[in-house]
């Protein structure tokens, strides 16, 4: 009996050193190469699509499981992986796995072999302006303020801007201007001698429309809206910016004068002035604080532009857009471009931005550094490799989708983790027709190509558990 536990103890002992091992080897992509002869330290690729439950073939193997799943205990090699999914175009994909490294192919979009469009009006329109980061976008059917309206994206309605205002129906728009996030828009209307200006709040149910006009003393290069009170507005330009006041309907004359640039955050006004240097005020101007100081760094950065909009994401993240297009953030190494950048849009929750010139598209990675001063952080900068021709807008779907707007067509590109990057074109556009595009719906609005009719298209489903690609609705042809 004592021979027999001394044996079973003994075998358990020599598989314990042996399996266990194993298994930690295993665990850590360690195999057995049978044709080496050696142990080959593996690679993994993980891929999820949406829809999920799509085929995936490695090399001409079908592999055993569906989307989403990971593909393990790969021999560092390239391989040509596909996904194939009915109704869908195949996914196709060449990775060079790397040993004790993962690649992840995360929320892979497929894209429908047929994208339709869903009809949303019967009318016909001129033109589509959005407002970034809203459920609303302004939808003119003439350029005459009675033929502008609003198009409310969660209640699928539209309605007149103005309402109430008929003997200002024939008065033509000269401009509208609009601010990302922000549920308003200031109308200039008339002509030279007789210039009006409007500003509209955008309600749930109805607009609010105020008279400005006495306050504007001259035509304004730009329009800013007051982060801190809905009724905020600053105009101007480089020689002055005036405050505006609409609740009282006051004017504060030459808030600022002789500056470089302008922005208004949550609870600071910020400056760059004529020596290159910025600053934040507080809206009565009683604090002020100096952001950078230093002129060399000032006099090298903003030598391009003669004026710059400043944008205000938090603290730590500033960006400065000049006139002559040039793009600079507070974060080394500051300048993202140095002219051309037609316009930008920031991904909150991945903290990455994407901007756009005519013909070419970059992606911008923040990454956080340790450190007290506020021009003290890093970005990573890549290109997004599309052959476009006259981009107008790009705009974030999810951390890994952009969507398009370059002539008058609709692509979606595919960021991959190894700048291989995808790009689908999924509709024409009615010539010169704009783009909005809603995160909170997944769905695109445009005019149809046929007769300019509001039409759109729902890239992804966000109403349900995951994204879901839908091809619904009448084709428009």
């Amino acid at each position: 009996m004592v021979i027999i536990r001394r044996v079973i103890f003994a075998i358990f002992l020599v598989s314990y050193l042996i399996i266990c091992p194993l298994l930690v080897f295993y665990s850590l992509g360690y195999i057995i190469n049978p044709l080496k002869k050696e142990v080959s330290h593996t690679g993994l690729v993980y891929l999820s699509t949406t829809p999920a439950g799509a085929d995936i073939f490695l090399e001409n193997s079908r592999y055993d499981y569906r989307t989403p799943t990971s593909i393990t205990e790969l021999l560092p090699a390239s391989y040509n992986i596909r996904i194939r999914l009915k109704g869908y175009k195949v996914w196709s994909h060449h990775v060079s796995v790397e040993a004790g490294k993962a690649l992840a192919f995360d929320n892979i979009i497929m894209i429908p072999r047929n994208w339709r469009a869903i009809k949303l009006s019967g009318e016909s329109y001129k033109d589509i302006m959005p407002i970034p980061g809203t459920n609303y976008f302004i939808l003119a059917k003439s350029s005459e303020l009675g033929g502008y309206y609003i198009y409310d994206c969660l209640n699928n309605e539209t309605r007149p801007l103005f309402v109430d205002e008929a003997s200002l129906f024939d008065l033509n728009v000269s401009n509208a201007y609009t601010q990302a996030s922000r549920d308003m828009v200031v109308i200039a209307a008339g002509n030279i001698f007789d210039r009006r200006y409007f500003l509209a709040k955008i309600g749930a149910k109805y607009n609010t429309v105020f008279d400005i006009t006495k306050l504007i003393q001259e035509k304004p290069s730009y329009v800013f809206y007051g982060n801190r009170q809905d009724h905020e507005l600053f105009l101007g330009g480089a020689k002055r910016m005036d405050y505006l006041n609409i609740i009282e309907m006051s004017l504060y004359p030459e808030y600022f004068k002789d500056i470089k640039g302008f922005g208004a955050g949550e609870k600071w006004i910020y400056v760059l002035d004529k020596n290159n240097k910025v600053s934040r005020y507080s809206y009565n101007k009683n604090n002020k604080q100096t952001l950078l100081g230093d002129n060399n760094l000032g006099d090298e950065l903003f030598n391009r532009s003669s004026f710059y909009r400043i944008y205000i994401y938090n603290d730590d993240l500033m960006l400065f857009l000049g006139d002559k297009g040039d793009l600079l953030t507070n974060r080394p190494p500051y300048r993202i471009s140095d002219k051309g950048v037609s316009g930008f849009e920031i991904n909150r929750d991945a903290g990455s931005l994407v901007y756009w010139t005519k013909n070419s598209i970059g992606i911008v990675y923040f990454e956080e550094e340790t450190g007290d001063s506020l021009f003290n952080e890093t970005v990573v900068i890549r290109p997004l490799k599309a052959d476009m021709r006259n981009l107008k807008k790009c705009f974030w779907v999810d951390n890994n989708h952009v969507l398009l707007h370059d002539q008058d067509k609709l692509y979606l590109a595919e960021l991959q983790p190894d700048g291989k990057d995808h790009i689908d074109m999924i509709y024409s556009l009615a010539r010169d027709s704009g783009v909005f595009y809603s995160p909170k719906s997944g769905f695109c609005y445009f005019l149809d190509h046929k007769n300019r009719q509001l039409a759109g298209i729902r890239i992804i489903q966000k109403d349900k558990t995951g994204f879901e690609p839908l091809a619904m609705g009448k084709n428009i042809r």
